[in-house]
């Protein structure tokens, strides 16, 4: 094993809650390090490549020694290994969660894979399929409907760091009140006295699915190999995002929709309401 030191905290998802916002917001802190986004480093279940050892402390070899390193991959809470293997690194590690109501981040990830051009059918037509046969793997299963289930994975963080070195946190909360959950979480890490000017500049948000231009470019295997071949992962995406994705009117569910993922998604809720002892604020989830 390589004599190098590990990140001091780790971002830990839950996808679509704001992680890559506070990625940016971390990364105009001169106190904070952040390695590349979803580095994915301590999941098997990264979509990325996967990275060795080296190439992962070459991703933070040149922040200094005042610095706090962090890792932000939204895999990590659903994935069971990833705890373990984070605490048999740096078992002092600092681990932030932001969860959001389960059925608006399980819509949110769908919107985002139909902006990107991985999905085509609709909400509605994949719940139901779903519903009907329950898979247990799948992209619908996998992005979609599992990383909303949110209680175990809590419990597995919590068990193994401490409630001392877990701090969780709500989008919604996030969202309405930027700066101060900002603000909390860099109290949790001890980070004092610096606000990145960026706070309240939203990341990664809903664009208009591409059209079939579009989808034709970015789908085309020429074009992807080149891209692959002279761009790195986040430079592509990025580009995509900016040349063919446009902001416009954010779809809604419908009610039959909600009502399933409401039956769905309940006995998690409720296990998480009282595991946290606290509101969620979740529309989708009125307290009792």
């Amino acid at each position: 094993m390589l004599n190098h030191r590990w990140p001091d905290f780790f971002i830990v998802g839950a996808p679509r809650t704001g992680t890559t916002s506070l990625q940016n917001y971390f990364e105009e802190i001169p106190d904070i390090f952040m390695c590349p986004k979803e580095s994915g480093y301590f999941s098997k279940l990264s979509p990325g490549p996967t990275i060795s050892e080296e190439n992962y402390f070459n991703s933070f070899k040149i922040a200094s020694d005042k610095q706090l390193i962090g890792d932000a991959t939204a895999i990590y809470l659903r994935d069971s290994e990833t705890p373990k293997l984070i605490h048999g690194t740096n078992p002092d590690s600092k681990i932030i969660i932001l969860l959001r109501d389960p059925i608006e981040r399980a819509f949110s990830h769908y919107l985002m894979y139909l902006r990107d051009g991985y999905e085509s059918d609709t909400f509605s037509n994949k719940l139901k399929d779903f519903i009907s046969k329950k898979p247990t793997t799948g992209n619908f299963y996998n992005y979609i409907i599992m990383p909303s289930f949110y209680h175990e994975s809590i419990i597995r963080y919590l068990n193994i760091f401490g409630e001392k070195n877990v701090r969780i946190w709500i989008y919604e909360e996030f969202s309405a009140n930027t700066p101060k959950i900002v603000q909390e979480i860099l109290d949790f890490l001890g980070v004092l006295g610096f606000m990145p000017k960026n706070v309240g500049k939203k990341y990664n948000e809903y664009g208009k699915p591409l059209g079939e231009t579009s989808r034709s470019i970015v789908e085309n295997t020429t074009i992807k190999n080149i891209a692959k071949r002279f761009l790195p992962k986040s430079k592509r995406t990025s580009l995509q995002k900016t040349v063919f994705n446009q902001k416009g009117q954010k779809p809604v569910l419908c009610e039959n929709d909600i009502r399933i993922l409401q039956d769905l998604f309940q006995d998690d809720v409720i296990k998480l309401k009282k595991l946290l002892n606290r509101n969620l604020n979740w529309t989708h989830f009125p307290e009792n």
